[in-house]
Protein backbone atom coordinates (compact mmCIF):
# COMPACT_ATOMS: atom_id res chain seq x y z
CA UNK A 1 0.00 0.00 0.00
CA UNK A 2 3.16 2.38 0.74
CA UNK A 3 4.79 1.71 -2.48
CA UNK A 4 1.80 2.46 -4.34
CA UNK A 5 1.45 5.65 -2.26
CA UNK A 6 4.79 6.68 -3.14
CA UNK A 7 4.18 6.10 -6.78
CA UNK A 8 1.02 7.89 -7.37
CA UNK A 9 3.06 10.36 -5.78
CA UNK A 10 5.76 10.47 -7.94
CA UNK A 11 3.21 10.69 -11.07
CA UNK A 12 1.32 13.37 -9.53
CA UNK A 13 4.78 15.31 -8.83
CA UNK A 14 5.91 14.77 -12.80
CA UNK A 15 2.97 15.54 -14.16
CA UNK A 16 2.73 18.88 -12.27
CA UNK A 17 6.46 19.60 -12.99
CA UNK A 18 5.62 18.71 -16.58
CA UNK A 19 2.29 20.91 -17.22
CA UNK A 20 4.32 23.63 -15.00
CA UNK A 21 7.23 23.54 -17.14
CA UNK A 22 4.85 24.02 -20.48
CA UNK A 23 5.92 20.20 -21.42
CA UNK A 24 2.10 19.73 -21.26
CA UNK A 25 0.30 19.39 -25.05
CA UNK A 26 -1.13 22.37 -26.50
CA UNK A 27 -4.08 22.75 -27.98
CA UNK A 28 -4.02 21.84 -31.28
CA UNK A 29 -4.84 24.05 -34.49
CA UNK A 30 -3.60 27.98 -35.81
CA UNK A 31 -3.46 30.71 -33.17
CA UNK A 32 -4.21 34.32 -34.35
CA UNK A 33 -1.93 36.75 -33.06
CA UNK A 34 -2.63 40.88 -32.80
CA UNK A 35 -0.03 43.79 -33.42
CA UNK A 36 -1.38 46.73 -32.52
CA UNK A 37 -0.16 50.10 -34.81
CA UNK A 38 -0.80 52.50 -32.40
CA UNK A 39 1.50 55.84 -31.67
CA UNK A 40 3.38 54.90 -34.80
CA UNK A 41 4.75 51.67 -33.36
CA UNK A 42 3.82 48.25 -33.84
CA UNK A 43 3.05 46.85 -30.77
CA UNK A 44 4.62 44.68 -30.02
CA UNK A 45 7.19 45.20 -32.71
CA UNK A 46 8.81 41.11 -32.46
CA UNK A 47 6.73 37.97 -31.95
CA UNK A 48 7.09 34.09 -32.33
CA UNK A 49 4.35 31.93 -33.69
CA UNK A 50 4.07 28.98 -36.00
CA UNK A 51 3.18 28.09 -39.12
CA UNK A 52 -0.16 28.42 -39.68
CA UNK A 53 -0.64 31.17 -37.31
CA UNK A 54 -2.44 34.17 -38.09
CA UNK A 55 -1.07 37.90 -37.21
CA UNK A 56 -3.79 40.54 -37.58
CA UNK A 57 -2.83 43.96 -37.50
CA UNK A 58 -5.05 46.65 -35.75
CA UNK A 59 -4.60 50.33 -36.39
CA UNK A 60 -5.38 52.36 -34.04
CA UNK A 61 -3.74 55.77 -35.26
CA UNK A 62 -5.55 57.98 -36.68
CA UNK A 63 -3.18 57.79 -39.99
CA UNK A 64 -2.96 55.52 -42.66
CA UNK A 65 -0.05 52.54 -42.62
CA UNK A 66 0.92 49.51 -44.41
CA UNK A 67 2.52 45.64 -43.41
CA UNK A 68 5.37 45.62 -45.77
CA UNK A 69 8.08 42.29 -46.37
CA UNK A 70 11.35 45.16 -45.82
CA UNK A 71 13.37 43.04 -48.39
CA UNK A 72 11.36 41.78 -51.73
CA UNK A 73 7.83 42.76 -50.87
CA UNK A 74 6.98 39.16 -50.37
CA UNK A 75 3.58 40.70 -48.71
CA UNK A 76 2.05 44.38 -48.65
CA UNK A 77 -1.42 45.44 -46.87
CA UNK A 78 -1.76 48.12 -48.72
CA UNK A 79 -3.24 50.91 -47.27
CA UNK A 80 -4.74 49.81 -43.57
CA UNK A 81 -7.07 52.86 -42.34
CA UNK A 82 -7.58 54.32 -39.08
CA UNK A 83 -9.39 51.50 -37.03
CA UNK A 84 -9.27 48.51 -40.05
CA UNK A 85 -7.18 45.58 -39.88
CA UNK A 86 -5.13 43.48 -42.10
CA UNK A 87 -4.39 39.56 -41.51
CA UNK A 88 -1.01 37.66 -42.48
CA UNK A 89 -1.15 33.73 -42.51
CA UNK A 90 2.27 32.67 -41.90
CA UNK A 91 3.06 29.38 -44.15
CA UNK A 92 6.40 28.43 -43.66
CA UNK A 93 9.26 28.71 -40.94
CA UNK A 94 12.11 31.78 -41.25
CA UNK A 95 11.91 35.78 -39.96
CA UNK A 96 9.77 37.77 -41.33
CA UNK A 97 11.08 41.87 -41.32
CA UNK A 98 8.32 44.35 -42.27
CA UNK A 99 7.51 48.14 -42.06
CA UNK A 100 5.16 50.43 -42.99
CA UNK A 101 5.86 51.93 -46.40
CA UNK A 102 4.91 55.81 -45.39
CA UNK A 103 6.89 55.81 -42.02
CA UNK A 104 9.97 53.80 -42.51
CA UNK A 105 10.94 53.91 -39.14
CA UNK A 106 8.07 51.89 -38.10
CA UNK A 107 9.54 48.20 -38.11
CA UNK A 108 8.77 45.08 -37.40
CA UNK A 109 9.61 41.36 -37.14
CA UNK A 110 7.81 37.72 -36.96
CA UNK A 111 9.81 34.65 -36.26
CA UNK A 112 7.82 31.72 -37.69
CA UNK A 113 9.30 28.23 -36.16
CA UNK A 114 8.02 24.99 -35.21
CA UNK A 115 6.43 23.65 -31.99
CA UNK A 116 9.36 21.97 -31.23
CA UNK A 117 12.38 24.77 -31.64
CA UNK A 118 9.68 26.81 -29.90
CA UNK A 119 9.46 24.19 -26.72
CA UNK A 120 13.46 23.04 -26.46
CA UNK A 121 14.43 27.70 -26.42
CA UNK A 122 11.61 27.91 -23.34
CA UNK A 123 12.78 24.52 -21.54
CA UNK A 124 15.20 24.35 -18.62
CA UNK A 125 18.31 22.30 -19.77
CA UNK A 126 17.61 20.09 -16.73
CA UNK A 127 15.40 19.18 -14.00
CA UNK A 128 16.57 17.66 -10.79
CA UNK A 129 14.12 16.53 -7.78
CA UNK A 130 16.00 15.83 -4.40
CA UNK A 131 14.46 14.69 -1.08
CA UNK A 132 12.61 11.59 -2.33
CA UNK A 133 11.02 10.43 0.38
Amino acid sequence: MKRLSITLSAVALLSILAYGLGLAAEPAGPKTYIVRIESMKFMPNMISVRPGDTVEFFNTDLVPHTVTERSTRAFDSGMINAKATWKLVTDEEGTLLYRCIYHPDMMGTIVVETAAKNAARNTPAAVELCGAP
